[in-house]
């Protein structure tokens, strides 16, 4: 079996810098881009407004409950809806992923099993989940090869982290023997139609492998917080599926 524990460290050192650099700098949209899309919302909603049999039309038209349910989430199957504490958000993790969260601290079995699936020691473990609001992490050896991870780092921060400002948190986490390469970053919309980045980006190591991860921030739906969702997998194909699952459940 190939284990790979260096990626979780990595993840959990990337979200702490995350946090500190947004304390330091808070990353705001760009203002003209906001300023257009307010501008066509009002254009838009005004145009409804005048005409309410065209309204009433557009809403019959073929393809309006489609939109509608469009804007709906959804979880996959094969994931589980799972609350990040003391948020009002909720995420989609694959339901055969083992979750554990502050809670799971003073729990010696939890934590035992956690770090042997991370094969790290079981202090790091704890400081883990102290420092995270989540980590879930695929247990089953059989079917993963090694243990996938995703974990959330709650921010109080409203807003969401541009191109520049998120690459340059990526790629500071590079030593002298890891390197965070950070590849596409795309602004997109949850399930809901509220507005998250993501972009992705390969853990490189010294011998040439490569792990494929990714970030995924998005607000609370009362604005307060953001997240910042890590995520490591087995492969690119994998990686965007986590990706795809967990926008659509918000």
């Amino acid at each position: 079996m190939k284990r790979l524990p260096r990626i979780a460290g990595i993840a959990t050192t990337a979200l702490t810098a995350v946090a500190l650099s947004l304390s330091m700098s808070a990353c705001t949209p760009n203002s003209d881009d906001a300023a257009d899309r307010n501008a066509d919302q009002a254009v838009t909603a005004d145009a409804g407004s005048t005409d309410s049999e065209d309204t009433a039309d557009t809403a019959d038209a073929p393809g309006a409950a489609d939109t509608e349910a469009a804007s709906e989430p959804t979880v996959p199957d094969g994931y589980t809806l799972t609350d990040v504490p003391d948020t009002d958000l909720a995420i989609a993790i694959p339901s055969d992923w083992t979750t554990l969260t502050g809670d799971d601290v003073a729990d010696p079995e939890r934590v035992a099993d956690m770090a042997t699936a991370l094969n790290t020691t079981e202090d790091d473990a704890r400081s883990r989940l102290e420092a995270l609001s989540l980590y879930s992490v695929d247990m089953d050896e059989d079917s993963s090869g090694y243990g996938e991870t995703l974990n959330v780092q709650m921010l109080a921060a409203s807003e969401l982290p541009n191109e520049d400002r998120l690459t340059e948190m990526i790629e500071e986490q590079s030593t002298a023997d890891v390197t965070l390469d950070a590849g596409e970053y795309s602004a997109t919309t949850t399930g809901s139609g509220t507005d998250a980045v993501t972009q992705v980006y390969d853990i490189v190591y010294a011998d040439g492998s490569s792990v494929p991860s990714a970030y995924v921030v998005l607000p609370t739906a009362d604005g307060s917080e953001t997240a910042y969702v890590a995520i490591n997998a087995t492969s690119a194909e994998r990686r965007q599926e986590l990706i795809d699952a967990i926008l659509a459940s918000v």
